[in-house]
C-alpha cells in the first residue's frame, strides 16, 4: 500500500470512529440525565409519600433506606455528569472527526510524497490536540466497514468482539443496567412499601 492509501484509510477509520465515539459518549449523557432526573423524582415522590402518611407503619425502616439509597443516587449521577464532562468531550469528537473529513477532501488532490508527508503531519497534529476514542469505538467501524478492509486489516479485529458488536443489545448492556438500578429499582422500592388504602 502506498503513502497515500495509508493516509485514506487512516482519515477514513478515524473520522467515522471518532462520530462513533462522539455518539457513544451522548448516549450516556442523556442515560445519566435521564437516571438523575427519576432518581430525583422518585425521591421527592418518596418524601411526600411519607409525609402524606401513605407509608406503612411497618415499612418504615425501608423507606429510610429508600430514601437514602435514593439520596446517594442523585449525589452519584449528579457528580459524574460534571466530573465526565460529557457535553464537552462529545462535541470535540464530533469536532475532530469534522477536521479529519476536511484532511480529506484536501488529500484528494494530492500526488506528490512531500505534499502526502504533510497531510500526515496535519493529521497527526489534528489527533494530538484531541482525547483518544475507545477500542469499542473502532470495532463498531470495522463491524460496518469490514467488507472495504484489506486481508491483512481484518486480522487485526477479534473475532469475538464483533460477535459482540452484532448483537445491537450487548452494545447497551451498561447502560440498561444504569436504568436498572435507577429507575426500575426505585419503582419497585416504593410500590412495596406503599399503602395504597
Amino acid at each position: 500500500m502506498g503513502k497515500k492509501e495509508i493516509l485514506d484509510f487512516k482519515i477514513w477509520s478515524t473520522s467515522i470512529t471518532r462520530f462513533n465515539a462522539a455518539k457513544r459518549i451522548t448516549s450516556w449523557k442523556h442515560c445519566i440525565r435521564w437516571s438523575l432526573l427519576s432518581s430525583s423524582v422518585y425521591l421527592v415522590t418518596l418524601s411526600i409519600l411519607i409525609y402524606a402518611g401513605k407509608i406503612q407503619s411497618s415499612h418504615l425502616d425501608e423507606s429510610q433506606f429508600a430514601s437514602i439509597f435514593l439520596s446517594i443516587l442523585v449525589m452519584s449521577l449528579s457528580l459524574s455528569v460534571n466530573l465526565n464532562h460529557l457535553e464537552i468531550r462529545a462535541f470535540q469528537y464530533h469536532e475532530c472527526g469534522r477536521k479529519i473529513r476536511r484532511l480529506a477532501s484536501k488529500l484528494a488532490g494530492a500526488v506528490d510524497d512531500t505534499k502526502i508527508d504533510d497531510f500526515f503531519e496535519n493529521y497527526d497534529d489534528i489527533i494530538d490536540k484531541y482525547e483518544n476514542h475507545l477500542s469499542i469505538d473502532y470495532y463498531q467501524f470495522a463491524l460496518h466497514n469490514h467488507k472495504q478492509f484489506k486481508e491483512t486489516q481484518k486480522d487485526k479485529i477479534p473475532d469475538w468482539y464483533l460477535m459482540y458488536l452484532w448483537m445491537p443489545i450487548a452494545r447497551y448492556i451498561p447502560q440498561l443496567l444504569v436504568y436498572a438500578v435507577t429507575v426500575i429499582l426505585p419503582l419497585w422500592l416504593i410500590l412495596e412499601i406503599v399503602s395504597f388504602c
